[in-house]
């Protein structure tokens, strides 16, 4: 297996071979022991995924998070998504 470093943080959304199976950058992000994980939008601009089910409701309900499209830096994963 191999290690996610700085300078491979993995692009997201992050894409499945197989409709049943969890793609490996996901159990590669595990496998780093950690819960948040850095990652790269497809236009270069970073963003954070949270993998675990407690964080993300966590993150869901927190009123310092946003899910306002027009907020400035609110993510797309393509470019134009707000036309």
């Amino acid at each position: 297996m191999s290690e996610i470093t700085a300078e491979s943080v993995p692009e997201f959304p992050i894409l499945r071979t197989c409709p049943f199976s969890v793609p490996e950058t996901y159990r590669e992000l595990e496998g780093t022991g950690g819960r948040i994980h850095r990652v790269r939008m497809s236009d270069g601009r970073p963003a954070w995924l949270v993998t675990k089910h407690d964080d993300a409701r966590a993150v869901l309900s927190d009123a310092r998070f946003s899910s306002e499209k027009l907020r400035p830096g609110f993510p797309e994963l393509s470019p134009g998504g707000l036309k």
